[in-house]
């Protein structure tokens, strides 16, 4: 697909965490990334505490239900208000489901959004976006 745009016919959107005010550990629903190459995990940490700062990783599993286990996707410490924070993993094993786990280690009141986007689908168009994204047509000429 070269020279194509990456839009959201190629590109699937997952939101990992709406941005709320979070006080502690959780994770998001579980994603099935199979299908996809790689992925991108955005952080964009809008208000956190001083301290530890918030913690985002990104676990896989074989099954939807399984153990989900950590890989080496995370980004540690965001404690810096305003800032934009991005890491890329490859889908290159049999565990193709996928979560994002988030802490902030109780330390008051954070608001971090958290978008995972997969990329380089074996499919195309991508078979189905999430509910909660809304994809809009390309605007082709300026």
């Amino acid at each position: 697909m070269a020279n194509a745009l990456l839009n959201g016919s190629v590109i699937k959107i997952v939101p990992g965490l709406s941005p709320v005010a979070i006080a502690a550990a959780g994770s998001g629903a579980a994603f099935n990334a199979a299908g996809f190459e790689g992925g991108m995990v955005i952080v964009n940490a809008g208000s956190t505490p001083t301290g530890a700062g918030f913690l985002v990783s990104v676990l896989r599993s074989g099954t939807s239900n399984g153990a989900y286990n950590g890989f080496g996707c995370s980004l540690p410490g965001q404690g810096t208000n305003g800032k934009i924070v991005t890491r890329s993993f490859a889908v290159n094993t049999s565990a193709v489901w996928h979560k994002v786990f988030y802490d902030n280690s109780n330390l008051g009141s954070a608001i971090v959004g958290v978008e995972v986007l997969l990329h380089n689908s074996r499919y195309e168009p991508v078979l189905s976006q999430d509910s909660s994204v809304t994809t809009y047509s390309d605007v082709v000429r300026g």
